[in-house]
């Protein structure tokens, strides 16, 4: 596995040096030097949408996700873990994990367990519709290239499947289906019953919350399309300041297919040279300048770098603070 995420490291980066150097250093430079001493105020931007995802995910834990002093803790949760996440490929194998060591002791881990897999559904979902709502209006009123248009809709409409069949699945005992597949594979039965009674509880607790907590599913929806809008904002303020003002549509669009490739490019550790690439053919399909997209790629990209720092430090000031507790 290592291995395999080396080489689409590998890649991505030739991709994203092919890509500054077709557009050019200097005028990369010269871009990021108009934002100027506005980088670090926007920066806080990154704080904000994680404390709505983090509110989203509140709503999925239940009570325990609202005692004194817990939505602090989620969002600090939400940080490291996202900065894990965008630092290591594989839809979230490494962050979201983290993200439930960092809150146990907090609330039962069944719990914590089946709110993470049914927030990160639920956080997917979001971002189609966020999807659906931006590539409406985009497809419709500006000027895209069919092929454009035709990759755009594809990749929504298998995103919208998988997820359904994700929702469906995990509906109808996600987990005890897996524990019976890996009987049939050849796993020693043993070891599966020593799983069957927490994966019992991780599905039933997945299941009610589809069933009966329906005015939580809705708030967390809420939250997570709010990080998805905070996003649109930022998008559009950030191109204004770098001299390149955009409208509502056109930031719409581009934070709709920024998601898309952080998506579709989630195998790629930070999709590196795969977001300043898809940036580069965006901007130039929507009639701007394809260099200020890349550069509004790496703005971005080097503003993830450092809550990606931050990150990191939570998740070591957090576990020292449970060992000590532990203790």
């Amino acid at each position: 596995m290592k291995r395999l995420n080396g080489f689409f490291f590998v890649i991505g980066l030739v991709c994203l040096v092919g890509t500054v150097a077709a557009v050019g250093p200097g005028t990369i430079v010269d871009g990021a030097l108009r934002l100027g001493a506005w980088f670090w105020p926007l920066a806080i931007v990154n704080l904000l949408w994680y404390t709505a995802d983090a509110l989203g995910w509140g709503r999925v834990l239940g009570p325990q996700g609202r005692k004194p002093g817990r939505t602090a803790r989620l969002i600090w949760a939400q940080v490291a873990g996202e900065a894990i996440n965008n630092a290591t490929p594989l839809m979230n194998l490494g962050g979201e994990p983290m993200k439930g060591l960092l809150l146990r002791g907090h609330a039962p881990d069944d719990t914590i367990v089946a709110s993470l897999v049914v927030d990160n559904t639920l956080k997917v979902l979001a971002a189609i519709l966020f999807l659906a709502a931006g590539l409406a209006p985009a497809l419709i009123v500006l000027d895209l290239e069919p092929p454009v248009q035709v990759a755009l809709v594809a990749a929504l409409a298998v995103l919208a499947a998988l997820i359904g069949l994700a929702g469906l699945a995990q509906a109808t005992g996600f987990l005890g289906r897996c524990l019976d597949l890996g009987r049939r594979l050849g796993i020693p039965p043993r070891t599966l019953q020593r799983h069957r009674p927490a994966a019992d509880r991780i599905d039933a607790a997945i299941g009610r919350f589809y069933r009966e907590r329906r005015v939580d599913f809705a708030a967390s929806m809420a939250w997570h399309v709010a990080a998805r809008l905070i996003a649109t904002l930022d998008a559009a303020v950030l191109l204004t300041l770098m001299g390149s003002p955009v409208g509502v549509l056109q930031a719409l669009c581009i934070q709709t297919v920024s998601v898309l490739m952080n998506l579709a490019f989630a195998f790629i550790p930070m999709q590196i040279g795969a977001a300043e690439g898809g940036h580069f053919v965006l901007f130039q399909a929507l009639g701007m300048d394809p260099a200020t997209g890349v550069t509004f790629s790496l703005v971005r990209r080097v503003r993830g770098l450092l809550w990606i720092g931050v990150g990191l430090l939570v998740v070591l000031v957090m576990s020292r603070r449970r060992a000590t507790d532990a203790a």
